[in-house]
């Protein structure tokens, strides 16, 4: 495989653990052996974040922790989506 030089290693040790721990275990990034991101669980990131989008004031975090208030286990999926997120956008 490719590699961009001048990127940290652990950049792609990360990555290599985000597909089989989220996609194939659907086990947290953050805390292992629990299972966040099942179906129930990204459906229910869906209607919180998705369908109760915020068009007001304010920057992104503020908007997502609006958006997030009253998500449960949800918030923690929230949080490995961001994180996952941030490696294809830096």
């Amino acid at each position: 495989m490719a590699r961009l030089q001048g990127t940290p290693a652990e950049t792609f040790a990360a990555m290599a653990h985000i597909r089989p721990t989220t996609l194939e275990r659907f086990d947290s990034l953050f805390t292992p052996e629990r299972q966040i991101w099942s179906l129930q669980n990204l459906k229910r990131f869906h209607t919180f974040f998705v369908d109760g989008f915020d068009e007001g004031a304010g920057n992104f975090l503020e908007k997502y922790r609006k958006q997030l208030s009253e998500a449960d286990e949800v918030l923690q999926l929230a949080a490995e989506l961001l994180y996952v997120q941030q490696f294809f956008t830096t």
